[in-house]
């Protein structure tokens, strides 16, 4: 799911100047399944995103202008700020799968981003030998602002 706007206004003050202004907006959410489904997880399916929900936005804005003193000498001025925001989630964030579930010590901590099924590998099992999540970075939250 996925909404979107992006605008841009253009200005020419008069013959020496021009300016403009843009604005950009992204609003996303993603839900991407595994190969064990949600109870048991594994790796995502098609292996270009993270297993999960995704989720997040992004807010652009750009000024500029450009000022014309001779044929020969221009001065371009910009500005933008970007904000992103994103976050991945696995099916089963804050539930304590392995320490509630499946009675293992250790397993999971006592902030969300420990919870869930905890990941176990089987060496030279088969190419899906991974149950639990996959990548040891999940959950994550990004807020990323950018001049």
């Amino acid at each position: 799911d996925r909404h979107t706007i992006d605008t841009k206004i253009n200005w020419n003050v008069n013959s020496k100047l021009t300016t403009f202004g843009r604005f950009s907006f992204l609003h996303y959410s993603d839900i991407t399944p595994t190969v064990f489904g949600p109870k048991l997880i594994g790796r995502p399916i098609g292996g270009s995103s993270n297993s999960g929900h995704g989720h997040g936005e992004t807010y652009s804005t750009t000024v500029g202008g450009t000022y014309t003193f001779a044929p020969n000498f221009v001065l371009d001025a910009y500005f933008g700020f970007t904000k992103q925001g994103t976050a991945s989630e696995q099916a089963d964030v804050g539930k304590n799968v392995g320490l509630d579930v499946l009675g293992i010590p250790g397993t999971n901590g006592p902030r969300a981003f420990e919870s869930g099924f905890p990941e176990m590998d089987f060496n030279g099992c088969c190419e899906f030998a991974t149950i639990g999540i996959d990548n040891n970075f999940m959950p994550y939250y990004r807020h990323d602002p950018q001049y």
